[in-house]
């Protein structure tokens, strides 16, 4: 029988669901689509994603991909989904690919950001959607110590104590912090790939440096040291954005 592998992108609120992956008595995007795709195809399928977002991230750019024996209008399947995801999930985009391509093990680089507001007054319009620091922060030095997380680390103390990665040395190739309208601070992190909890405990210790809990003299020992005992808080999940994965 001919399989069809088909590749899709993805937006959604995390807000409103327990993480990416399937798990029992939760509601997850994963489980979401898998049902959206069995309403109209009248199959059971696995939808592999290329990042586990954990409960409450959220995604502007999702990619996954899943496998039908029939060649369908890639339109037709876009709107079914969509039809029984909505509100809260959005399918942007749809291709075939080939049945080499995988979401996770194809990707070459993945993009997030981490979005701060920096003022006094609470969130009404991005409560869930960004964290809320009322300390005055200082964009200046958060930038020096980013730098000191940019290149190939053991970041041992910047993983949660639960992450099952062999090897915990990763290579983060960029972290922009960009100041917007509104007191809004994004930290922008790109790398092959992160351990769990690794973007959100770097949010948290730039978050450090900028409210002058930490020094960077801290931080570049609490990297040094390589202990999780001795980092960051893990910011909250719901600042967090997985938006852009490239592939070859």
């Amino acid at each position: 029988m001919q399989m069809f592998r088909y590749k899709i992108t993805v937006e959604y609120d995390g807000s409103k669901f327990f993480g990416w992956q399937r798990q029992k008595n939760c509601i997850s995007i994963q489980e979401s689509i898998e049902n959206a795709i069995e309403k109209f195809a009248h199959k059971e399928v696995t939808v592999f994603g290329a990042g586990r977002t954990d409960t409450g991230v959220h995604a502007f750019e999702q990619v996954a991909h899943f496998d039908l024996d029939h060649d369908y209008q890639l339109h037709k399947i876009k709107s079914a989904i969509n039809h029984f995801v909505k509100p809260y999930i959005a399918v942007l985009d749809i291709e075939t690919v080939s049945m080499d391509f995988h979401a996770r093990f194809s990707a070459r680089k993945k993009r997030y950001i981490y979005r701060i507001v920096n003022r006094n007054s609470h969130l009404a319009i991005m409560d869930n959607k960004a964290w809320l620091i009322k300390e005055k922060m200082d964009l200046d030095i958060i930038k020096k110590g980013a730098m000191i997380l940019i290149g190939e680390h053991d970041f041992t103390s910047f993983r949660a104590i639960s992450c099952q990665a062999k090897n915990s040395t990763k290579t983060i190739d960029k972290i922009d912090i960009i100041e917007k309208e509104g007191g809004v601070i994004d930290f922008i992190f790109e790398g092959k790939s992160f351990l769990h909890n690794q973007v959100r405990i770097m949010a948290g210790a730039l978050k450090n440096i900028g409210v002058k809990k930490w020094d960077c003299k801290k931080l570049q020992e609490v990297l040094n040291v390589k202990d999780r005992k001795v980092g960051p808080e893990t910011a909250p999940p719901y600042g967090l954005y997985l938006t852009k994965i490239w592939y070859n």
